[in-house]
């Protein structure tokens, strides 16, 4: 297996992030930057308390990243207008 993706969700993110734009969000726009592409989307299912994180034509579940639930709620926080702070994570990839 490869080295993880180290990903950064800065205050830039937050601040130029779009609540409830699964392409724009602050997760998205870290994804973007790390991985140099635009082809990104951050899927919330709030039935199972899942986020799946696209990357071109890859998609990242639980299994394959750190800090799963810290992105849940961060997610489900920024949506819906409440504050956030900065955080890193790592995407697992083989």
């Amino acid at each position: 297996m490869k080295s993880p993706f180290k990903v950064k969700v800065t205050k830039k993110d937050i601040k130029n992030g779009q609540p409830q734009n699964i392409q724009c969000c602050p997760i998205a726009l870290a994804l973007k930057r790390t991985f140099k592409t635009d082809m990104v989307e951050v899927k919330k299912n709030d039935e199972n308390n899942e986020v799946i994180l696209q990357v071109d034509d890859n998609e990242y579940d639980k299994d394959c990243v750190s800090n799963h639930n810290d992105i849940f709620y961060f997610v489900d926080s920024y949506d819906d207008g409440g504050q956030v702070e900065p955080f890193t994570f790592e995407i697992k990839y083989e």
